[in-house]
């Protein structure tokens, strides 16, 4: 699937995240905002992604299946978009709950395409 092949693409540019030794689960506050920067073009990816994906509009067939894609993915995009606002106003507890929340979210993502037969779908999530 073009949509998903493309999050895929964006997201690997990004490269390595570039702050190899931090921990999201106890944020040192002074790299939030540096954080939120990069995190600010993993927004703009994922809602480019949702756009998209929605605009495909319902599959002939499996829309439960498409429809919980759709679910899953939209609930990674509240996710970040929440994370990134999180570190830019440096709150580390919303930072680390929503670093939990979003290894759900892609977990869910992950196993909602590969049902639907969208693998690409998965790698994107997973990347």
């Amino acid at each position: 699937m073009a949509v998903c092949q493309a999050a895929l693409a964006q997201k690997k540019s990004q490269g390595p995240f570039p702050y190899p030794d931090f921990n999201p689960t106890k944020p040192g506050l002074s790299k939030l905002p540096a954080i939120a920067a990069v995190e600010a073009t993993t927004v703009n990816i994922y809602e480019t992604w949702m756009g998209q994906m929605l605009a495909l509009g319902q599959p002939p067939a499996g829309q439960a299946a498409w429809a919980d894609v759709l679910k899953a993915l939209k609930s990674h995009v509240r996710i970040i978009v929440e994370q990134q606002a999180a570190a830019q106003h440096g709150d580390g507890q919303t930072f680390t709950k929503d670093y939990y929340e979003g290894n759900k979210a892609q977990d869910e993502m992950v196993r909602a395409a590969d049902a639907a037969g969208v693998s690409v779908c998965a790698d994107a999530a997973a990347a």
